[in-house]
């Protein structure tokens, strides 16, 4: 962590701490009662019990607390219950003199209440939740040469964070261009879409980036082949402003066969491929990666890894960490070695995702030690 952002976290859990709350008042009731070294065991209890919610947190059983807003408030009520309990009874129980050798509570006592106070407190969960990630940097343990960023209709308000990144990381960029839209929409294509593929070139010349996957369904199943044809157009219309951009268009395989993809890899010979793997098993019982990497094994200049488990409608999309469908990456990963593959690969995962994906993938590539 930076030291700048490790001290804008330390005063602000500084100030969090100092916040008066159920906590607080027990400690400050348990100091006055058997002085402040006897409430330290109070202090070290609620310090458990804020262990136990960001154990919670990080195994993210908050965000179904968080969806079950009945069990936020039952937590509530009961936590406040207690306090009332501890409340009522040290005000009838005996009157302790405010002095140094005060008598000593059971120190068992004084940590089960401090912790029993602090964990179904379901205010400071869910503000762990917001707060804790915006000190952590996801990317740090993955080790990542690369990032593909999507390159979204704000992307510009952040443009300077991801190349200050990309400095700090010692990593480079690839894009993926935005969504098409409605893929039978010509009118929609040619007004939003391709403006929205052209704005792009200049954000990539500030990241340093080179390689930009696109969006383009030629799937002759759901997308008329008059609107096929236009796309073709336009992906000529596309390459000719990218050469002079000095940017490589990828067109991503959807649930396409390679003879879809036939209709503008054979008259555009500057058209690259993004091999996306997961996509290539959308409405297929055998993966599709097999005969795109046979027809234009030199065209594919980057690939897309995730699992899928086929499916019978393009929803079937389900972007699924490595092991979890019913891909053989093994197999598509011999042939990839065999036809001497040595170019990018991103998985389109969450970060967890992917950080349980690496080892897999390591062993795929034949990287574990």
């Amino acid at each position: 962590m930076e030291l700048d952002v490790y001290s804008a976290f330390v005063v602000a859990t500084a100030i969090l701490i100092a916040l008066p709350g159920p906590s607080v008042l027990l400690t400050v009731a348990h100091s006055i009662s058997f002085g402040w070294r006897t409430a330290l065991v109070t202090v070290a209890g609620a310090t458990a019990g804020v262990t136990v919610q960001l154990l919670v947190a990080a195994f993210g059983l908050s965000s179904m607390l968080h969806s079950v807003a009945e069990a936020f408030e039952w937590l509530r009520l009961a936590g406040a219950a207690y306090l009332v309990y501890l409340g009522i009874r040290q005000w009838r129980g005996a009157t302790v003199p405010l002095e140094f050798d005060a008598p000593l509570a059971p120190r068992r006592n004084l940590f089960v209440q401090g912790l029993v106070i602090t964990v179904p407190n379901p205010k400071s969960l869910i503000f762990i939740v917001a707060f804790l990630p915006q000190f952590i940097d996801a990317t740090r343990p993955l080790g990542l040469q690369f990032a593909e960023l999507p390159l979204t209709d704000r992307f510009s308000h952040e443009l300077d964070a991801y190349r200050e990144l990309k400095d700090r990381l010692g990593m480079y960029y690839l894009c993926h261009g935005p969504r098409e839209g409605d893929p039978n929409d010509t009118k929609g294509l040619k007004e939003v879409y391709v403006p929205k593929i052209l704005a792009t070139f200049p954000l990539m010349k500030r990241l340093e980036a080179s390689l930009l996957t696109i969006h383009l369904w030629l799937d002759s199943r759901f997308v008329k082949e008059e609107v096929i044809s236009f796309k073709v157009g336009i992906l000529r219309e596309i390459l000719a402003r990218a050469e002079q951009a000095g940017v490589v268009i990828c067109l991503e395989n959807l649930s396409e066969s390679a003879s879809h993809l036939q209709v503008a890899l054979d008259p555009l010979p500057q058209l690259c491929l993004t091999l996306d793997l997961g996509h290539a098993q959308l409405l297929t019982e055998v993966n599709r990666s097999d005969e795109i990497l046979a027809q234009y094994p030199d065209r594919i200049m980057h690939v897309h890894l995730h699992d899928n488990r086929g499916g019978h409608s393009p929803k079937a999309d389900l972007h699924l960490p490595i092991g979890e469908g019913v891909i053989d990456f093994r197999g598509v990963f011999s042939r990839l070695r065999a036809m001497g593959y040595d170019r990018t690969i991103t998985l389109e995962l969450k970060p967890p995702e992917i950080e349980a994906s690496l080892p897999h993938v390591r062993k795929l590539l034949g990287l574990d030690s």
